[in-house]
Order: structure tokens, then C-alpha cells, then sequence
């Protein structure tokens, strides 16, 4: 019988991005808006309060995913890297291997998009799609992603944004 393999990676929902019918702006060049820089950055802090072990931000290839990324990795001191399959409508079970190959030595951070990342907590779960676990802007969640001989993994906790705003605050 082979033992089942689990890889740990946290997935972090970029922030507050400008509405694209507002400045006639590509869906791709999106940016985060002032007060998203401002929630992500103090959710980044939260989220470097509750994590106590080294980090590698990954992220989607859109503007606001970079710029999120980028308040993470400043946050943790870490750096950033795009990784293709975060990208909007890979398919779940390839943005699945990609992050649990990336597991190690660091933790990934994984900056993306719904419903992408709410389908890949409910791929990892077993669960349909529908099963209603989207993330919330500047939201994250730390999920076990099977690796080898598992066929589900376990989501280990998610915090709304306005958890991991509170948490940065108490400096």
C-alpha cells in the first residue's frame, strides 16, 4: 500500500482591482485601487502574523494579482514569481500539481482569481464546484493538495479579509 502524500500551499485572492468598465481598461491590466492596495497590505500583514515559516509568493499574470503579490513578498520579505497556471481558467487540476510541486522548501503563496481559486478548494475537497467557497477579495486560505496516493486533501483554514485586516492591526 503506498502513503498518501500531502503538500501544503496557501491560496490569497488579490484585492480590491479597478472595475474595468470604468476607465474602458483590458480585464488583464486591471490595478488595485487605492484603498486595495491599503486592505491587501494590512491583510498581508495579518496573514505574516498568523504564518510563523518561509514563504514564495506566486502569482497569476494579471496586473492586480502582481501588485498584490508584490505587498506580499514586501510584507514577508519573500519573493515573487509568475506561475502560469494561476492564470484565469487553467484547469483546476493542473493549477492543483503545479502548486504542489511547488511546496518546498517554502510555503507557496499563491496570488489568484475566482472562481479559480474557490474551485481548486473545492477540487482538493471533493466537493462540486457550486459548493459556494469563494474567497473574498484579500482572503486566505491554507489547503493540504494531494501530491501521491490522495485522493482529496484538506482545507486547514480560512480567514475573510476582515480577519486578516484585524490581525495586521494588532501590531
Amino acid at each position: 500500500m503506498t502513503m498518501a502524500t500531502l503538500a501544503d500551499c496557501v491560496l490569497f485572492r488579490h484585492g480590491i482591482a479597478e472595475d474595468a468598465t470604468e476607465r474602458g481598461v483590458a480585464d488583464a491590466e486591471r490595478r488595485l485601487t487605492p484603498r486595495g492596495q491599503e486592505r491587501t497590505r494590512q491583510a498581508a500583514e495579518g496573514l505574516r502574523r498568523w504564518l510563523d515559516e518561509p514563504i514564495e509568493v506566486l502569482r497569476s499574470p494579471l496586473v492586480r494579482a502582481h501588485e498584490t503579490a508584490a505587498i506580499i513578498a514586501e510584507v514577508f520579505g519573500a519573493q515573487a514569481r509568475e506561475l502560469g497556471a494561476l492564470a484565469p481558467g487553467q484547469p483546476t487540476g493542473v493549477l492543483g500539481r503545479e502548486l504542489a510541486m511547488a511546496s518546498a522548501p517554502r510555503l507557496p503563496v499563491a496570488v489568484g482569481h475566482e472562481p479559480d481559486l474557490s474551485e481548486l478548494v473545492a477540487w482538493v475537497l471533493g466537493a462540486s464546484s457550486d459548493a459556494g467557497l469563494g474567497l473574498k477579495k484579500a482572503s486566505a486560505c491554507r489547503l493540504s493538495l494531494p501530491v501521491s496516493g490522495a485522493p482529496y486533501g484538506r482545507l486547514h483554514w480560512l480567514l475573510p479579509p476582515r480577519l486578516l485586516r484585524c490581525l495586521g492591526d494588532e501590531r
